[in-house]
């Protein structure tokens, strides 16, 4: 960044004060910071034109360079922008590359197989089969014949995001294991594990994750998760939750509890 460049704030920039903090984001784009009194002097500077170093005579509490890597920070979030800047074309720029990059899959980083759609429990909350806008995608949801992944469905499927990632030069890719409950297909997580290991034999790197109840760990999940390395979300509410039932209608907690004890 050249100093004798001049920024200004951006008329989407919002300025929340809070107990405590300042919230301050761009009201198209995000980017919420929390950001303290001095800070937030700095920001309001930027009311009219100024470069660095014009800003850094008002906020002397602030070293030259501290002053520089705080607008280039503002300047990455949008908070501040070039004097006459038109802002709507510069969005919608970004809006046209990251479609470009969509069709190209450069945007593409994770795959998330819903391996199965049943599940153990019976949680009073649960939401599953209502968030379906259609009759249509309803229908494919409770259907029986949707209810597992077979393995050469998984197989397909992380090949062709493989084939997409390589052709954009992507070279690492996230698998998440997704449900229903998950572990009640473990016959495909089982065989995507071995199958693709951690992509060495398809020249690109693989992690894995899962979010499960945690309901269904056993000694052979347990070292298989811990031979590739991964990282298990357990959806868990309290020790004293009544709303989360197995589908015999008892309690899961003590379930739940025997599996992290593996």
């Amino acid at each position: 960044m050249c100093v004798d460049e001049k920024f200004q704030t951006s008329k989407y920039l919002r300025i929340v004060p809070r107990e405590g903090d300042v919230a301050v984001y761009h009201s198209l784009l995000g980017g919420l910071s929390l950001v303290d009194a001095n800070i937030t002097h700095l920001l309001n500077i930027f009311h009219t034109p100024q470069n660095a170093l014009e800003a850094h005579t008002v906020v002397p509490y602030f070293s030259k360079e501290q002053v520089r890597s705080f607008i280039a920070t503002f300047k990455s979030k949008g908070f501040l922008v070039y004097p006459g800047c038109n802002e709507y074309d510069v969005i919608q720029q970004k809006i046209d590359q990251t479609k470009e990059s969509l069709h190209k899959g450069s945007q593409i980083g994770v795959i998330q197989l819903v391996v199965t759609n049943n599940c153990n429990f019976k949680c009073s909350y649960c939401f599953i089969n209502q968030i379906y806008a259609s009759e249509k995608r309803y229908a494919s949801q409770v259907s029986p014949l949707n209810r597992h992944m077979s393995t050469e469905m998984a197989r397909i499927a992380i090949e062709n995001v493989i084939k997409v990632l390589k052709e954009s030069g992507k070279s690492s890719l996230w698998i998440q294991f997704f449900g229903g409950e998950p572990l009640l297909n473990w016959k495909t997580i089982k065989f995507v594990l071995e199958h693709f290991e951690k992509g060495d034999k398809y020249g690109i790197e693989i992690n894995y994750s899962i979010v499960t109840n945690g309901s269904l760990f056993n000694h052979e999940i347990a070292t298989y998760f811990l031979k590739y390395n991964v990282p298990i979300v357990i959806s868990f509410d309290s020790p004293r939750g009544n709303e989360r039932f197995l589908l015999n209608g008892k309690n899961a907690f003590p379930v739940i509890k025997r599996s992290l004890t593996i």
